[in-house]
């Protein structure tokens, strides 16, 4: 077993296909868990260094003439997060979209619909997809920023 750093811009970019294994349990992370993700972005934004968003682990699959393939063993939840919200930044400014969803979301040498980086559990799929091809990722995501904030500011009181 090989461990790096990697940062998730890196890991992410390029001709990457992410896929879960059938095993894998179904995307579970609730408003707390979201809440935490979005401490950590503020934190990246602010500080503007490196942050450690976790760990991610997978096996590279070698297959000759296809993208490069990647199992996720650990790590889908954050992987999975962080995929909408890029979903979310790129519905928020139309400037930035087209760079987040061909570097980032879509794997560009892939042609038809399925060309979405990241390939969750059936179960999953069908929610990921939806979000990712209609505009309702930004409303999630700001329903998600409010109720943190509110939240916030009771915490202060």
């Amino acid at each position: 077993m090989n461990a790096q750093q990697c940062p998730l811009k890196e890991f992410i970019q390029g001709e990457k296909i992410f896929q879960l294994p059938v095993y894998q349990r179904n995307y579970a992370w609730h408003e707390r868990h979201i809440s935490r993700f979005l401490d950590d972005i503020e934190s990246l934004m602010v500080d503007r260094k490196n942050h450690f968003l976790g760990v991610i682990v997978y096996v590279a699959d070698r297959i000759p003439s296809t993208p490069a393939s990647r199992l996720i063993i650990d790590g889908q939840q954050r992987l999975t997060t962080a995929m909408i919200f890029l979903q979310a930044l790129a519905d928020s400014d139309k400037v930035l979209a087209p760079k987040i969803l061909n570097g980032y979301l879509l794997n560009e040498f892939i042609t038809g619909t399925n060309n979405v980086k990241l390939h969750l559990i059936e179960q999953d799929q069908a929610n990921f997809l939806a979000l990712m091809k209609k505009h309702y990722v930004t409303a999630l995501m700001k329903n998600t920023v409010a109720v943190r904030a509110t939240h916030k500011k009771s915490r202060r009181t």
